[in-house]
């Protein structure tokens, strides 16, 4: 009989070495209920091994009792992924409602204006926004202009509005809504330098950033 392909018998421990028993008792071995019940339920679970050395049964336990874990590890990694990913599309579509206060949100496109401003400290800046804000950020312009040169002291910049505009926000992998969230992107004017400060992309570094204290908050660790 070829000894890789035997099986123990399960009416007889005769032929499963000692150490082997003993590991399977420990892992078997509950806090509570029927010891007995659990040992023998382990060493009944020894017949899936063929019959092999006690090291390589051992290993073998070992390996199998590894991969179980991380499969388990990685199924709460999984469903804890999407708790939050849930929550960071759902705060998306919450984004879509900032621009419906005309009064806050033209504030709001001045602050994103001259922060961008700041950042890129050019001359000349080419302004792309959503075609339903032009009139907002018109409106806003010169006062953003203004408010950039008093704080980099320095003389203040021209903004071109770019005739193409935000046009597409991916609010999950299958619907896509024909308009961004709102907020601007500036660019020199050479195109090489990008200050992308639209609504969707502060969301994106804010929960990035906050993203260890969301896992805690979640799920009272912090997230790897």
């Amino acid at each position: 009989m070829d000894t890789d392909e035997t099986k123990w018998n399960l009416s007889s421990e005769a032929f499963i070495p000692q150490k082997v028993k003993d590991l399977v008792v420990r892992i078997w071995h509950p806090s509570s209920g029927n010891s007995t019940t659990n040992e023998s339920v382990g060493l009944a679970w020894l017949s899936d091994f063929p019959c092999r050395d006690s090291d390589s049964i051992i290993i073998g336990i070992w390996e199998g009792i590894t991969e179980s874990e991380r499969n388990k590890r990685i199924k709460v990694l999984q469903a804890q992924d999407d708790v939050v990913n849930e929550m960071k599309e759902s705060a998306s579509k919450e984004l879509l409602n900032v621009s419906r206060d005309h009064r806050v949100y033209k504030n709001l496109l001045k602050y994103v204006i001259v922060q961008s401003l700041v950042r890129l400290k050019e001359p000349a800046v080419l302004l792309r926004c959503r075609k339903d804000d032009v009139h907002l950020v018109v409106s806003v312009l010169d006062s953003a202009k203004g408010e950039y040169a008093s704080k980099v002291n320095v003389d203040p910049s021209e903004i071109f509005i770019d005739d193409v505009h935000l046009s597409l926000h991916l609010l999950t992998t299958t619907l896509m809504v024909l308009f961004c969230s709102g907020g601007v992107v500036l660019t020199s004017q050479d195109g090489k330098i990008v200050c992308e400060n639209t609504l969707d992309a502060r969301l994106d570094v804010a929960f990035n950033k906050k993203l260890p204290e969301i896992h805690k908050w979640l799920f009272g660790q912090v997230g790897a």
